[in-house]
């Protein structure tokens, strides 16, 4: 068994860091656009749009996400997508479709998860 030195420790602990802020960054806790604490989760955030807000777990206010963050999210999404599929076609595996997890991940992080609450 070859040996491991420090540098790749290292690596491997960098690795672990970045995946575990990743996973830490995915139940995070959002600013509320009203009290301006961190009182809306993720999956508040994810699922909030003007018939079904959010409620902030400080001030008990609603706030949500315009309907075109979802939908910049979803083009973004199917663009890629759609990428994905023509690489897989063109050179015949299959595997190439995975890549549509990490698009879909993209997408949610870029416009829904950054994107500005607004007051209701």
């Amino acid at each position: 068994m070859p040996a491991i030195d420090s540098g790749q420790r290292v690596h491997h602990c960098q690795v672990l860091l970045y995946n575990l802020s990743i996973f830490f960054e995915l139940v995070a806790m959002y600013l509320c656009p009203h009290c301006k604490k961190p009182g809306i989760s993720s999956v508040q955030k994810l699922c909030s749009v003007s018939y079904t807000p959010a409620v902030c777990t400080f001030c008990r206010r609603q706030s949500y996400l315009h309907v075109n963050t979802a939908i910049r999210a979803l083009i973004t999404w199917a663009i890629l997508t759609w990428i994905f599929i023509g690489i897989a076609l063109y050179e015949q595996m299959a595997i190439y479709m995975i890549g549509t997890i990490p698009a879909l991940l993209l997408a949610v992080d870029k416009y829904m998860l950054r994107a500005q609450l607004h007051c209701l």
